[in-house]
This record gives C-alpha cells, structure tokens and sequence, in this order.
C-alpha cells in the first residue's frame, strides 16, 4: 500500500456543543491506494468445438453458439458502442484505468480439439464428453499448442486467455483461476450456454485479477459469497461495475483512511463522499476505517475486518445498477490489503436518508447526515470501551457512546455538571481576612493623639 497526495476537498469536523469545553480536533485522513499492476488487459478469447477425424461433431457436442463476428461485439466497445460490452464493462468502470480493446485483445478463429486424447506431459487421458478439472485444462493445453505450433500465434502477447468450451460440454457459467502471474497462463473458461453473457467473462476475469466473490448474509444469517449485487463479482449476469473494496484492491480508486492513529475514543469525522460512478474531481468517492485499536487473534492477524463504505448512484457507469443499491451509501468489510489478495468482500448494510449503522466489532457508528444527485454526507464515530460517557469524555467534547450528542446535550453527561455554570468556572480571587486589633494587656496598641500638637 502507498499513501499519496491528491488534491482532496479536507474533511469538516462534527461541532460540539460544550459548555466552557474546547471543540476535539477533527480527525485527519490518510489517502491510501493500491499501486495498480495492470493498465492493459489483453486477452486472447478463444472458441472451442470438438470433432473426430471425420469432422462429425464429437459426441454431446455440437456446432459453436456464436460466430467470432458475434463474440467480437460481444466482446469489444469499437464494435458495440451503443450496448454494454466486456471492453466497455472494464474501460467505464475502472475509469480507462485498466482497458481490453481490440488494440490489446482478439477472438481467434475456433480451435478444433479432437474427441479425447492425452495430456503430453502426463500422458493423462481426457476427452470433450465430460467436464472434470483435468480435463478442460488439458483442453487449454491442448488449444494453446495449436495455436502455437499450428497458427503461429504469440502467446506471450496475450497473457489472459478465455476459453469457450464446446457445446454440450460444460454445463456452468465460467471458471477462472483466482490470481496468476500476469505474464502467462491467466485462464478462464465460460461454459457453452454463457459465451454471449458479458457479465460471465467479466467476472471470471476478475478472478484472473485476484478478485474474490462479493458476498452478504442472509436473513437466516448464512454467508452467501456471491449475494452482493452492487459487484460483478456477486451473482451474475446483471450489468454493474465492482464494489468499493475491490475497486480500492485494485489500484482504480483511493480512500480516506482511518485507524487508532488518527481516530481516537469518542471522536467523530464527517465528511462527504462523491458517487463513485462520477469522474474523480479531487473528493473522496471511499473511505476505509481499519479498526486496530481491537486486540490481536495470538497469531497477530487481525480480529476484525476493515470497513469500506462507498455511495453509489445511477450516475455514470452505474446506470444497470439495482435501484436497491441506487442513491445508497454502501458498508462492506473485506480483510483484502493489497492488489494480489484474494479475499472475499462482504456487503454489510445500504443507507439511505438518515440512517445510522452499527459495526458492533469494531465500535464503530456510521451516519447518513444528507444525499444529494451525487454526494453523501456521513459521519463516523469510533465507540470507547464500556460505549457510556465520563466526567472527561463529557468536559473534553467527546462522544463515547458515538449517540451524536456531547457535552449537555447528552443526557449521560448531565450527572457530571451543573448547567447553570460554566463546566470550569473561573477561579476567583478569595477576600482577605477584616483587619483585628491587636490589644495588650486591655490597652490598645494604637497611638492617640498628642493633644499638644
């Protein structure tokens, strides 16, 4: 991770209403990223069909579903420029950060693999009428040593490869592995029945990109990893760009971060956040909260996941997006940290209008102060342990039960002061004791009058 320094609107304080108290100092963010690997996602798509000697289909399978002209619009935004594409998807979303084109990418010509065979280095046998792992790797295998020694195509050149399984083959949507070098070997493979689901290859090639599924919980409090539909990386195959985590795990977006450096007990930060479907002009469009004031598990990872929060709208590259999720402020929690860290993300709660959300774990509040066309103000209070007021928190403007109300205004500090004077009324200067004579022996020790002078 690397902190960086963009011009950035700074973040307003949450007054406090102190009686003869001093206003806390506003809690200032960090900006963090990840440093992005990819600019170019050049991928080489790759149609399979199986056939015997005579050219007969193998049996189960049968002729391609889509011609290369149609993959291509399918595939590329220069073909498709009206309609929502697998280029389109990747350039709009990441902001022309990471693009597919047909200038880095191509659709190849079928290649035609043979109804069984055997893997040359293994020697394993497999064949196109069932569908285990070995097998459709061994399809990859085979599908790249013809088009290397038979088609003369530069493989180096193209280092994430799809391969669209023959029909009848495979009956999921897609596969693709969780991460890989970016130099070879990145694959993906989309079942028969989705090669023209645009959705399907992007998804599964955000695993090639260390992606995970984006998950939430169920009302009968189950995780469901891909039940978060605000991310491509949810369920598939509606229209919609990635969440906030993954967006920040890849380098395309930055955050206000905060954690026990810059957050303390009882303090509150409020900021406003553009829609992160908007071009970047300078405001924050994330925020992540790392909450490492919570203890440790013994073998020091930590106990509870960093926060996200993000607000999305229809604007933009969010126009397909679900209207539950539309003009929402968005919590997720994801423990992912840096570009090549597959972790799952989980969408927490959905905000709209004034709404507050408790992250129990981690001792955290977040608010919804105001939404507009394309902004959210929020507000975030980290909780003090025990979340009940003190004589100090109540003097020192803090909001340790994080209810938005400090000093009098909270009705746990009213038993600490008395309202009709100032929380540290002046000192005073005490009076000096009356003067007393001093008297011996019954007479007094001052001086009468000469009367002859």
């Amino acid at each position: 991770m690397r902190a960086s320094s963009p011009l950035l609107h700074p973040p307003s304080s949450t007054a406090a209403a102190l009686v003869g108290g001093a206003t806390p100092a506003s809690p200032v963010p960090r900006i963090t990223t990840n440093a992005r690997i990819l600019s170019s996602l050049a991928t080489l798509f790759v149609p399979l069909q199986a056939q015997d000697a005579s050219g007969a289909y193998c049996p189960g399978t049968g002729a391609p579903p889509m011609t290369v002209q149609q993959l291509e619009a399918a595939i590329f935004e220069e073909v498709s420029p009206n309609q929502v594409t697998v280029g389109s998807t990747y350039n709009r979303c990441t902001q022309g950060q990471l693009r597919l084109t047909r200038g880095n990418s191509r659709v190849v010509d079928p290649v035609v693999l043979p109804c069984n065979g055997t893997v040359p280095r293994t020697n394993a046998y497999w064949n196109v009428s069932s569908c285990p792992f070995a097998h459709f790797m061994a399809w990859a295998d085979e599908a790249d040593r013809i088009m290397v020694q038979e088609r003369k195509i530069d493989l180096a050149a193209h280092p994430f490869r799809v391969y669209l399984t023959p029909t009848g083959s495979c009956d999921f949507i897609g596969l693709g592995f969780l991460g890989c070098d970016y130099k070879s070997g990145c694959r993906v493979w989309i079942g028969s029945g989705s090669w023209h689901v645009q959705q399907a290859l992007v998804h599964e090639l955000g695993h090639n990109l260390f992606m995970h599924h984006a998950g939430s919980y169920t009302d009968s409090g189950l995780f469901d990893e891909y039940s978060d539909n605000s991310c491509a990386m949810g369920y598939c195959c509606e229209n919609r760009c990635f969440n906030t985590p993954h967006m920040w795990q890849q380098g395309w977006l930055s955050a206000a971060e905060f954690d026990r450096r810059n957050l303390g007990r009882g303090q509150t930060i409020t900021l406003t956040l553009a829609a992160q479907g908007t071009p970047s002009d300078g405001r924050y469009r994330a925020v992540r909260v790392v909450p490492s004031w919570v203890p440790a598990f013994a073998n020091g990872s930590a106990a509870v996941d960093p926060l996200f929060i993000g607000y999305r709208t229809g604007l933009g590259v969010d126009a397909s997006l679900y209207d539950t999720m539309k003009n929402h402020v968005l919590l997720y929690t994801s423990p992912v940290k840096t570009a090549r860290d597959p972790q799952y993300t989980t969408r927490r709660a959905a905000l709209k209008g004034k709404t507050v959300w408790n992250y129990d774990a981690a001792d955290l509040v977040v608010r919804t102060q105001a939404l507009t066309r394309d902004a959210a103000q929020i507000s975030i209070c980290r909780q003090a342990p025990g979340r009940q007021e003190t004589a100090a928190s109540c003097a020192k403007g803090l909001d340790y039960n994080c209810d938005g109300r400090v000093g009098p205004a909270d009705p746990q500090c009213l038993p600490f002061m008395n309202l009709n004077t100032p929380l540290n009324p002046p000192l005073k200067t005490p009076l000096k004791p009356p003067r007393r004579k001093a008297r011996r022996r019954g007479r007094s020790l001052e001086r009468k009058p000469n009367p002859g002078h």
